[in-house]
């Protein structure tokens, strides 16, 4: 029992030590999935107080050390705006001043709840000119191929 007896107690205790350590690690991971998860929650909480703040003092009334974040939340809105507009545009599609949903920028009305579409005006075609080229180009191109 003393050599092959010590080696199966070695490896016994490697194992209940190994078995031991994945319980660790995995109530580590789950403690700080947990912890993760309540730093997002309260995250949100601080979002969801700055909202409130910002709808009631954005049309006024607010301290001016949020007045400065107020105005940069409205200037970025409009950005933003512009920025969605933009790729509406790009994707040939029209956003619905009543339902705010999309449709193809060739619609007359809106598919989804029937408003009439603004008119867009016709893209203007572009006027392609070509260069003009002198013979006098082609000559010296004939002698440096040459």
């Amino acid at each position: 029992m003393d050599i092959i007896g010590n080696i199966k107690e070695t490896i016994s205790k490697t194992g209940r030590s190994a078995v031991k350590k994945t319980k660790d690690l995995a109530g580590l991971a789950r403690i700080n999935a947990r912890i993760e998860e309540t730093k997002e929650l309260i995250e949100g909480v601080y979002a969801q107080i700055g909202r409130k703040y910002y709808d009631l003092y954005s049309k006024g009334g607010a301290s001016e050390e949020f007045a400065i974040d107020i105005a940069t939340i409205e200037n970025l809105t409009e950005q933003l705006e512009a920025f969605e507009q933009e790729k509406l545009v790009l994707k040939g599609k029209i956003r619905c001043a009543e339902c705010g949903k999309t449709g193809d920028d060739g619609y007359t009305f809106c598919p989804f709840c029937g408003a009439k579409f603004p008119e867009t005006p016709a893209p203007e075609e572009a006027v392609v000119t070509e260069p003009v080229v002198e013979d006098e180009d082609f000559e010296d191109a004939d002698e440096e191929i040459e």
